[in-house]
């Protein structure tokens, strides 16, 4: 069946080669579409799925099978079929890449379960690849720029706290990055930078070495 093409798989977010290697270090939930040049359907879609992922609710990727470079991954991610939807948690020993297994491939279904099968309390959190102009549009936002590898216990603590706020983590800023001169300005060399954004206006949380999570997770909230 052919998927409506509101939303299509070359412009969701692409993950390249050993980019989902670089996805799981990010510890959230995600969900990739595995697909394929000679593949008809291989479109994420549907006005409703649009919505979705307009609301950040879990980072989605797409990941194009056919590029000689990302065959491997495929290879070992047992993707046989396209377009094939895994969904990867936090965890990876204990939890396993799990497949959308239903024919209803219209894509509020496939969020929807994404979304049920999403380990908690991960799926508030966004993780991205690349920063750009869109990921920080958001009226509302925090961005955690962090060379510590284990933020397991951070993201849980601020998510605790942060129900309906955007959360972005780096671990490092590279030449792709896209970031808006107001949030720019304040990154330190640091081991880490919190900046929060609320209607235009940002500041940097200042106490960047030792500081109490939960205090940190109050003050991003408001």
């Amino acid at each position: 069946m052919l998927l409506l093409s509101l939303v299509k798989a070359d412009l969701l977010p692409r993950l390249v080669s050993g980019g989902i290697k670089r996805r799981k270090d990010a510890r959230t939930s995600f969900l990739v579409e595995f697909g394929d040049t000679s593949c008809a359907t291989c479109e994420l879609a549907d006005h409703q799925l649009s919505e979705q992922l307009k609301q950040n609710k879990l980072d989605v990727y797409y990941y194009d099978c056919s590029e000689e470079q990302n065959k491997l991954t495929c290879k070992l991610n047992n993707v046989t079929r396209f377009p094939s939807f895994v969904l990867f948690n936090p965890d990876q020993v204990k939890n396993k890449p799990m497949f959308y297994r239903s024919h209803d491939n219209t894509g509020v279904s496939i969020y929807k379960w994404a979304l049920q099968q999403a380990k908690k309390p991960f799926t508030v959190v966004g993780s991205v690849v690349y920063l750009t102009e869109e990921t920080l549009k958001d009226e509302q936002f925090v961005l955690i720029l962090t060379k510590e590898k284990h933020i397991d216990t951070w993201i849980y603590e601020i998510s605790k706290i942060i129900k309906n706020v955007k959360v972005l983590v780096k671990f490092q800023l590279e030449d792709k990055d896209i970031i808006r001169f107001n949030v720019r300005e304040l990154i330190k060399d640091t081991e880490n930078n919190v900046i929060k954004c609320k209607n235009n206006t940002c500041e940097r949380y200042e106490d960047d070495k030792d500081f109490d999570v939960k205090e940190l997770a109050k003050w991003a909230k408001n």
